[in-house]
């Protein structure tokens, strides 16, 4: 069983678990479309893609962008689902990519929907 991973800045958590199952990379999972503030999650740095309790990708958001067909031309755009709804645009995590990805999400961590935060300390 994979360790838990230890929380070193501030992270989004967001569950791929179905798109993951559907062939999807993670990346393009992790992106799109998200029910979320723009101010929260500015302020987080790091997004982490989870598949049941384990991470399998970190990525920095570059820009969040509205979920339009406008700024995702390539998804699948549903006016009705995705009203509100939030992506990036961004890059893998590189630097911390060993630190997070593998790790099981630690307890205090654990996404019980969709969308998680989570802080140092």
């Amino acid at each position: 069983m994979a360790r838990p991973f230890a929380v070193c800045e501030r992270l989004m958590l967001v569950s791929v678990s179905q798109n993951s199952r559907e062939g999807t990379d993670a990346y393009e999972a992790a992106r799109y479309a998200w029910r979320v503030k723009r101010e929260k999650v500015e302020k987080h740095c790091l997004v982490l893609a989870c598949c049941h309790g384990v991470v399998v990708g970190a990525y920095r958001p570059d820009k969040w962008l509205p979920a339009t067909r406008e700024n995702f031309p390539d998804k699948d755009f549903d006016t009705d689902r995705d009203q509100g709804r939030w992506g990036f645009a961004g890059h893998e995590a590189d630097d911390v990519w060993d630190c997070y990805v593998g790790k099981r999400v630690p307890e205090h961590c654990r996404l019980y929907g969709p969308v998680r935060y989570c802080e140092p300390g």
